[in-house]
């Protein structure tokens, strides 16, 4: 608690801190670094008779509370582990990947008995920088600065935010690696303004390409310095994030690491780099990737874009971006909330909201239901994640609602208060959709008939071939004389969720046939419209050769996407009788997913109803597929799986309307 006491003290008075601060700011900044105030002292004489270094010095002191580094100790205490990693890379990685991995995990394992697993020590930065080494990394940021022919002339306060940081990161120790990278790549990269920058940047990622993503021992092996990273040869994003600013300032690039503190659609976290060039910013995956520039802006968008795996639909509640500069306004440090009742992301200064660089943002104002404790000051929007919820913004609380700003949408929220630690829910949930819209889940909408599904959570990764299938597939409506007329085309990832093609208009037809790009078609539901709605009596007339017994044809076209059909046509066409004449107007596709309804296992349906989730029955399986009835409408639904001999799958939350399954 002392510690944080003396953070909010340090706050409010460090509160004007910025580029080129006042005498008393920086008073303050050289009192807190304690013994250590003499090394910060030299520097800003050695800078007097340079006005811009100087401010450029006052920068890096004024905002250097709230930073620590590993102790050098810490890193001594695993470089025989490091230096052993190395070999074990160079003689099994390229060859035995598997093997690599194990070892290095066996390795980790062993070098832990009686300790505590990758216990790392941290001080603060401003205790331990020496004059020499700030010196040094002024003087080179500005000298790579000025040589780097796409950043010469950016802002001085865009390079003390983005060039100028030596420090990238409590991960790595403070170390000479961006000298190291200066000397061995200077003048080679982002010399010439008529290449792109997009090219040179994957010029020197590619450099390190041997580094891969590697989740070693559940990503409990720390490395704590570049060396360290090269020598493991992987580690997390986060590392990785790190290695790639070191690498990218030291020669002149404005470089940054953004982050999404929990996804919006499926489970987890992740953080990336991006380059950020005057008004334009280049996100980039940390792990190298050839010219993926434009998937990885994209894949951040909240466009609904898969990854180009098939690794599911990402959407993103909020970005922020990791700052060596002070940032209250992201913070409720100072802003009389106690400590323990703050969420661990909102106690963090040292980033910034920039969602709004990535994709379309709606401020969403919340009337909160349920009572708050006594002083509660703020209030939280929550995403769903294997853990639970999840606070990602702060509103104020202001007559009973709280406004929060730059949401994500197309994603499922929940208002909660925070208090010691705990959660509690403060209204209904609520979906922030497409249009920027809100749709309050509180199960009073109209009652569904029906609830169909056969899944927990969609898992991508199993999924992947039956996403891809129909990828190249082109519907054709078939005249009189036999001559086909195109009525759409399936390109790309189908998402996991009802997708509308707009047809080109024709003349009407009764028949339609769907050439396949293999003899294989999956789907889990299949629609046509007329300008009077859905055409019912539709019919396959080809003859195909069923790869299910429990999944009938008649499944493409009963309404619940969760159902669906796999089958062969050795002709690859399936040809279908609409039952009448028709100008189909737009077609509605669903792709096939396979079903989680395991034989050992009971599913347990839930709904969110007065702050908790609450029971609509339990399930066992009697085929691939559970059925539901007369469930509520508007609802927020979750289904649970219970099992002791069957794989136990982590479930995401969903939607249902009309039949659909909206996974969130």
């Amino acid at each position: 608690m002392k510690r944080y006491l003396f953070a909010c003290a340090l706050l409010a008075m460090m509160s004007l801190t910025a580029c080129g601060g006042g005498d008393r700011q920086l008073e303050y900044a050289l009192q807190f670094a304690g013994s250590n105030r003499g090394e910060l002292e030299k520097v800003l004489l050695h800078y007097q008779d340079d006005d811009l270094k100087l401010k450029a010095a006052e920068f890096l002191v004024l905002n250097m509370v709230g930073h620590s580094v590993p102790t050098l100790t810490s890193v001594e205490k695993y470089k025989s582990f490091y230096r052993r990693c190395d070999s074990i890379r160079d003689e099994y990685k390229s060859t035995h990947r598997s093997r690599w991995i194990a070892l290095i995990d066996s390795l980790w394992d062993a070098s832990q008995v009686g300790k505590i697993s990758g216990a790392v020590d941290y001080v603060p930065l401003r205790k331990v920088i020496t004059a020499d080494q700030m010196i040094a990394e002024i003087d080179q940021a500005f000298e790579s600065w000025k040589e780097n022919a796409f950043t010469e002339k950016c802002s001085f306060g865009h390079f003390c935010e983005y060039i100028l940081p030596f420090y990238r990161g409590s991960s790595f120790v403070l170390d000479d690696s961006r000298s190291w990278f200066y000397q061995l790549y200077k003048r080679r990269y982002f010399q010439d303004r008529t290449k792109l920058l997009t090219d040179e940047a994957d010029s020197v990622l590619a450099l390190y390409k041997n580094i891969d993503f590697t989740s070693f021992n559940g990503s409990g092996i720390p490395a704590l310095s570049t060396e360290a990273l090269m020598q493991m040869g992987g580690g997390s994003c986060t590392e990785r994030g790190v290695f790639n600013s070191l690498l990218f300032s030291a020669l002149g690039m404005p470089v940054a690491v953004d982050f999404v503190p929990a996804w919006g659609s499926q489970n987890g976290s992740h953080s990336w780099n991006v380059l950020v060039v005057g008004d334009k910013h280049y996100a980039f995956d940390p792990f190298w990737g050839h010219n993926k520039w434009e998937h990885y802006n994209r894949l951040y968008s909240n466009t609904g874009m898969y990854d180009s795996n098939g690794q599911g639909e990402f959407r993103v509640p909020k970005v922020y971006r990791k700052t060596y500069s002070t940032h209250l306004e992201s913070s409720l440090l100072g802003k009389g909330v106690e400590m323990e009742d703050i969420p661990p992301l909102f106690r963090n200064f040292k980033k910034k909201d920039v969602s709004s660089d990535y994709f379309e943002i709606t401020d969403v104002e919340v009337l909160l239901t349920e009572d708050a404790l006594e002083n509660t000051k703020y209030a939280y929007l929550c995403v769903f994640n294997v853990e639970g919820w999840i606070p990602v913004q702060f509103g104020e609380i202001v007559d009973g609602k709280a406004l929060f700003r730059e949401m994500g949408r197309n994603i499922v929220y929940l208002p909660v208060y925070y208090k010691k630690g705990s959660l509690l829910p403060a209204a209904p949930p609520l979906c922030l959709k497409e249009d920027g819209s809100v749709l309050v889940l509180d199960g009073m909408g109209v009652q569904e008939d029906s609830l169909v599904t056969r899944n927990v959570v969609i898992q991508s990764f199993r999924n992947r071939e039956y996403l891809k299938c129909m990828n190249g597939t082109s519907i054709v409506s078939l005249n009189k004389n036999g001559v086909e007329d195109t009525l759409c085309t399936i390109s790309g990832i189908l998402p996991v969720r009802r997708t509308t093609y707009k047809v080109n208009k024709g003349s009407a037809s009764r028949f339609v046939r769907i050439n396949l790009p293999s003899d294989s078609i999956a789907l889990g539901e299949l629609g046509f419209y007329s300008s009077q709605g859905k055409i019912e009596d539709v019919e396959i007339i080809s003859p195909l050769q069923s790869l299910s017994e429990n999944e009938p044809v008649e499944a493409l076209f009963d309404g619940f996407t969760s159902t669906g059909y796999r089958g062969n046509s050795k002709k690859k066409y399936v040809d279908i009788d609409l039952g009448g004449e028709y100008e189909v107007e737009h077609i509605v596709v669903v792709p096939y997913v396979m079903s989680q309804i395991l034989r050992n296992s009971t599913y347990e349906l839930f709904y969110w109803k007065n702050c908790d989730w609450e029971s609509l029955g339990e399930q066992k399986r009697s085929g691939t597929d559970l059925l539901f009835e007369n469930v509520p409408g508007d609802a927020l639904f979750r289904l649970k799986q219970k099992t002791e001999k069957d794989e136990k799958i982590k479930e995401r939350i969903f939607l249902y309307k009309k039949g659909e399954v909206i996974w969130m």
